[in-house]
This record gives structure tokens, sequence and C-alpha cells, in this order.
């Protein structure tokens, strides 16, 4: 019995020492393998591409250009004013209208003067009469002189009345003339095409010599009238093309140029006017007062490299495109010619069609890896 008891406990001892035993040669081989790993280097991974969109650089003509709001101006105003003291006596005339050269515009009583007109008319009418009848009388006295029938006298009596009718008439004629001059000046008629813009006399005042009563803008000598910004002063001269283009109707864009730019500057806005003329026949739709778009035309070029604003990035004052070949980025530098909001001209680093990224531009590097998305390349 004592040596079965002994047995078991020898093999129990046989078991213990087995289990250890695998347990370490396990933690060993974990141990190994661990290690093994850590000697042996990752598979290389792929560069994860960034997406982006492009565009295909073109060319064609390009301009830089300055845009501001001007005012349609009269370079010649007409004042209406009579040149006589007299009522009113119509007034046809309302801010805004429309006038064409010759209408009337104001008719002041003329009563008086017509009345005078008619009597200065049948006073020149008698001393016509009279100048007739003395001539007459001059003719058949010197033949009677001559003959010896009446005295000198007589014929030089007949000589001195027809030199005072004459003088009569020649007087009733002189005031007759000044009666219709003033008598036409009862109507007063615009001597230009124009739009009313100020109207101070009405029915039944009383117009006063020289005091305007109707003032007309020409619409035949408009200009417009631009105030530019003292910073951009200096990009423009007399003579630099300007395209005007109404904001509202249907008046055709115009091509016309600075023909002024005023010597003193508002100190307040820091701007200067500068005036363009509306050449030609003007539209019936423009009138003093409106606005109108003024696109000053500094710099042009028929064709160009032309780069989207958005494909270019600056950096320490050079400008850049990635141009994308076969999925790789290449960083060019480009020299800029004219500019506008929509393009930049290329003078030189990419030609026509080269393809240049237009996103995710800071993210970008020469030689990164990177795919078209949303459909790809930009129209």
């Amino acid at each position: 019995m004592a040596s079965k008891v002994r047995l078991i406990g020898l093999l129990g001892k046989g078991v213990t020492f087995f289990l250890i035993g695998l347990v370490i040669y396990a933690g060993g081989r974990l141990t190994y393998n661990r290690v093994a790993a850590l000697r042996t280097p990752p598979p290389a991974r792929e560069e994860v591409g960034l997406p982006v969109k492009t565009v295909h650089v073109t060319s064609g003509p390009i301009e830089e250009t300055l845009t501001y709001v001007g005012t349609v101006r009269s370079d010649h105003e007409v004042f209406l004013a009579a040149k006589i003291t007299a009522t009113i006596l119509k007034q046809d005339a309302r801010e805004g209208d429309f006038v064409r050269a010759g209408t009337p515009l104001v008719i002041l009583d003329d009563r008086e003067l017509v009345a005078r007109t008619n009597t200065l008319q049948q006073k020149v009418a008698s001393a016509k009469t009279n100048v007739a009848y003395w001539q007459k009388e001059v003719s058949r006295n010197k033949s009677l002189y001559e003959q010896g029938v009446i005295p000198a006298k007589q014929y030089e009596d007949a000589r001195h009345a027809l030199e005072q009718a004459e003088a009569n008439l020649k007087e009733a004629e002189a005031m007759l003339e000044e009666a219709q001059v003033t008598l036409n000046n009862t109507t007063l008629n615009t001597p230009v095409d124009g739009v009313v813009t100020d109207v101070s006399g009405y029915a039944g005042d009383l117009a006063i010599p020289g005091k305007p009563l109707v003032t007309i803008a020409d619409v035949n000598r408009l200009k417009v009238e631009v105030k530019l910004a003292e910073v951009e002063l200096p990009k423009v001269q007399v003579g630099t093309k300007v395209m005007l283009q109404m904001r509202t109707g249907s008046v055709k864009p115009i091509i016309s140029q600075i023909s002024k730019i005023h010597p003193a500057a508002d100190p307040v806005s820091r701007t200067t006017i500068v005036e363009i003329p509306l050449p030609g026949e003007v539209s019936k739709e423009l009138r003093p007062g409106n606005s109108m778009d003024a696109k000053f035309i500094l710099k042009q070029k028929k064709e160009a490299i032309l780069v989207p604003r958005q494909a270019v990035m600056e950096d320490g004052g050079k400008a850049f495109v990635f141009a994308v070949i076969e999925g790789k980025v290449q960083r060019r530098e480009i020299k800029k010619g004219i500019t506008n909001n929509d393009y930049i001209e290329a003078l030189d680093g990419v030609e026509k069609n080269t393809v240049v990224a237009t996103t995710n531009l800071t993210e970008l590097y020469d030689g990164r890896t990177v795919y078209l998305y949303d459909g790809g390349q930009e129209q």
C-alpha cells in the first residue's frame, strides 16, 4: 500500500514538471515570434492620391479693366428766360420731359404788344401813303419850276416835305420792327433737343427779363462723369478707351474714351472726376441723371495664353500652377501678364492645353499623386 502511494506521488510530480516545461516552451516561442516580427520591415504602402479638379489652359483675347458706375450729364444747358416783363400766359414744360428743338414751352401775355403792333402797322401804312403823295408833288413841282410857272421856293418846300415824309416812314418802320421782335419774344422755344431739368415759372407768374423760367439739358451733347478713386487714377489718362453700358433699358454698349480728367480731387471722398463723352446719336432712353456702367480698358491683347485665376497660387511674389501629368503633379512657375477677374495671362511656364489643378492647391507639391473627382475636369 505504501508503495502505491509513493508511485502516485512520483507520477504527480512528473506531470507537474511536464506542464511547467510546456508553459516555458510556449512562452519562449511566443517571444521569438514577436522579436522576429519586429526585425522584419513592414511591406511598403502605396501613396494615397489627392482628389482634384482640373482645367485645360486655353488661349484667346484678354483685357485688364476697371469698372465703375458713372452718371449721365449734359455738356450744354440752355436757360429759357424772358426778354420782356410780362405775365406768363401758358407754360407747357415739366421736369423730365423730352422736348424737340423749336417746341414752344412758355407763352407770355402779348395782348398789349399785339395792339401796339397793329397801331404801328397802320402808322407805317399812313407814312407810306404820305411818301407816295409827296413823291408825286416833287415830280410835278419840278416840272413846273423848270417851266418857270412856280418859284424855286415852292419846289424846295415840296422836296423838304418829301424828305420829312420819308424820315417819318423810316421811324415808323423801325418802331414796327422793334414791336414785332418784342412780340416774337412772347413765345419761348427750346433751341435744342433736350430734357427739361428745371422749371421755375408757371402760368400767372410775372416773367422778369434775364430770370430763367425753364432749364433744358442738351441731349446731343451728353457725357458720363465717373468719380475715380485716387489710387487708381494713375492707371488711366486722356484717351483711355471706355465701354459704357446703361444699367437698365435697351441702349447698346457705347465705346468712347476719356476726354477730360478734372485737375482737383475731392478731399473727402478721395476721388477725381473723369469725363467720357457720349458720341453720335444717342437713344431717347438716355437722360441726364441716368447711371451707366463704365468699364475702363487698361490693357488688352487679342491672343494670349490664359490660365483661370483659381488655378494660380502665389508665394513669395511668384506665381505657380500645378500641372497634372499621368496622375502626378508638376509645380511650374509662370510669369504673369495681363490679369482680370477670370484669367491670368501666362507669358511662360505653360502652353495651351496644359492640364492644371484648380482645387486643393495648398496640399499639392511636386510629384504628388492625384486623381480626378466629380467628373474631374471643369468646363
